[in-house]
């Protein structure tokens, strides 16, 4: 959490012109969310379709708090999304934590268009696999 910690605590110390622009994408990201899509796991079993229930809190002008569930037909799971944008607006850091790993994996990214794309910061090994995971957020026109 020190990532996200860091880049509010900037955001706030900082006047920004584009801290207009960081609060529009997070207003944007709030709100419940349900969608569907597919789960690509590279090296593991074949795609597979998923479904999301999400919820997106407001926790500061940058920062946005994911909780959800999702479902597969392997399984279902819980998870925990933390993003905060940088003061130049374009910048995100993430936290996400799932409700069957025991730690929390980190993201950077950046936003282009209406879609910002996270990409985690390092491999992890599971089940003797490594990997490495990209979320992608599509934020819906201003409401």
């Amino acid at each position: 959490m020190r990532i996200l910690t860091a880049i509010a605590v900037m955001v706030c110390t900082f006047a920004s012109p584009n801290l207009v622009l960081a609060e529009d994408i997070v207003a944007r990201m709030v709100g419940v969310w349900v969608g569907q899509g597919t789960v690509r796991p590279r090296g593991f079993d074949a795609p597979e379709k998923i479904r999301c229930k999400v919820v997106g809190e407001k926790l500061s002008e940058v920062e946005v708090k994911f909780a959800g569930r999702c479902a597969t037909a392997s399984g279902t799971g819980a998870f925990r999304l933390f993003v905060a944008q940088d003061i130049g607006g374009s910048r995100f850091a993430a936290r996400i934590r799932l409700s069957n790993a025991k730690d929390a994996l980190d993201f950077k990214g950046s936003l282009g268009g209406d879609t910002i794309v996270l990409k985690q910061n390092e491999v992890v090994e599971q089940k003797d696999r490594k990997v490495l995971a990209t979320i992608t957020l599509k934020i819906p026109e201003g409401m």
